[in-house]
């Protein structure tokens, strides 16, 4: 423990190490981090420490705020003690501007500077990054369902606008809770009752402080709404969202190659909604800087493959999670209505099919949101 109170103490799953600790705008003097590397038989091993991205499951703080930065798996148990207050998560902690000693299993940092530690969140939150409260199947509670979400983990939602009908229930939503965001768009099913002014209103109910996004938009060719008048009504989004500088939220129903090609043209920022097209697309979006979404469409037998090797090229720092409620309950519950709550079982799946634990996949997706979304400070 150093004279200063700050002591970090963990080790790793075997095989494993910690990387990147920074430490800013600060006086200290001195701060001492020891960590236990393990080789792969899970014996304590001599290599000098590294440290990389984790969190702190058991942390008091006080006097100073937790910069949550980085996008690698956490490292887990890990302690932090000589602050108070208790229940929240410390990422990437990180060491510049400072003498390095290394002595064993110990870092002893001298003449450490320029400490931040900013931005708290609570064990565990995650985030819903597309919902549908506006849609009629939340007619009667929807506002109760938003509520309840407070008792649970999710932390955030992003409810996402279909049509120009229920822009004023999205507007509505954002205003009464302060934990949901919105979007403003026209869904391609849509685009046939879509009037002429759209555009304006959308401009107009994008001036909302609390809309963070256009659309959803983009092509369906499941159904057979006009290919042509979708393609327009797509095209005229992207624009309008390039004028306002707002990322986007892009439907794709089997129409991937026409879908890639508007926004290789466009190359706006934001969101491939629940995608399961070619990986190689994909990775063309990537290109781009566009960010993916995945839901229980994962735990689907039927249809999951697609998803999954997605999911498998999918960088971490481009993962979103959603529920796409009411639409897409697990399989488990595939008659019955799909709510945010079930986002936890969309962070349980990609756990378990990429190897990490369930914190890291809610925290890495929750920064992603709220940067993709520019909702805070991530």
């Amino acid at each position: 423990n150093s004279a200063f109170g700050i002591l970090i103490k963990g080790t790793r799953k075997r095989g494993g190490y910690v990387r990147d600790i920074t430490v800013r705008d600060t006086s200290l003097p001195s701060v001492l981090v020891r960590s236990v590397n393990y080789n792969d038989d899970g014996i304590p091993a001599p290599a000098p420490p590294v440290f990389e991205h984790f969190l702190f499951e058991r942390l008091r703080i006080s006097g100073e705020a937790l910069s949550l930065e980085g996008n690698r798996e956490p490292v887990n148990p890990i302690e932090l003690s000589g602050f108070e207050g208790e229940g929240y998560e410390l990422c990437d902690v990180i060491i510049k501007d400072s003498e390095i000693e290394r002595s064993g299993g110990a870092v002893i940092v001298k003449r450490c500077r320029n400490v931040k530690l900013d931005g708290l969140r609570r064990n565990n939150e995650t985030v819903d990054s597309h919902a549908h409260y506006e849609d009629v199947q939340f007619a009667e509670d929807r506002h109760e369902k938003l509520e309840a979400l407070r008792e649970s983990e999710v932390a955030m939602v992003l409810n996402c606008c279909s049509d120009v009908s229920v822009f004023d229930t999205v507007i509505e939503i954002l205003d009464r809770h302060d934990f949901v965001y919105g979007s403003i768009g026209v869904h391609p099913h849509w685009v046939t009752r879509t009037p002429e002014n759209f555009l304006d209103l959308i401009r107009r109910y994008a001036k909302h402080p609390k809309v963070a996004a256009i659309g959803e938009m983009g092509l369906d060719y499941f159904f057979d709404e006009p290919k042509p008048l979708q393609k327009r009504i797509f095209r005229e989004q992207l624009e309008l969202a390039k004028e306002l500088d707002l990322p986007v939220i892009i439907h794709d129903r089997e129409a991937h190659e026409d879908v890639m090609e508007i926004l290789e043209e466009y190359q706006p920022a934001g969101i491939l909604h629940r995608y399961g097209g070619p990986a190689d697309l994909l990775k063309k979006a990537f290109s781009l800087g566009m960010y993916v979404s995945f839901n229980n469409d994962l735990s689907y037998p039927q249809w999951r493959q697609p998803h999954i090797d997605c999911l498998m090229e999918t960088p971490w720092e481009r993962l979103l999670i959603e529920t796409d409620c009411p639409f897409a309950p697990p399989f488990e519950r595939s008659a019955e209505r799909c709510e945010s709550s079930d986002v936890k079982n969309v962070v349980s799946l990609i756990a378990k099919l990429r190897n990490v634990s369930e914190e890291f996949v809610a925290e890495i997706s929750y920064e992603n949101a709220k940067r993709v979304y520019r909702i805070g400070n991530p």
